[in-house]
């Protein structure tokens, strides 16, 4: 988590270790200059790596 915080950006899931990273930054009065949270709702069978790059390319 100290290391993550250390990061410019950060793209990452709603996480407990996001969270910290984002409490370490702001400890040291920073802010990162990009932040993303991704909300990924998993379903019982799972979710595909290739299909959430598909959705972003609008394929």
């Amino acid at each position: 988590m100290a290391d993550i915080s250390k990061c410019d950006g950060i793209i990452a899931g709603l996480s407990y270790v996001s969270f910290a990273a984002e409490v370490f930054k702001k400890s040291r009065d920073e802010v990162y200059e990009y932040k993303k949270y991704i909300e990924m709702k998993v379903s019982k069978k799972g979710i595909s790596p290739m299909s959430l790059v598909k959705n972003k390319k609008g394929k």
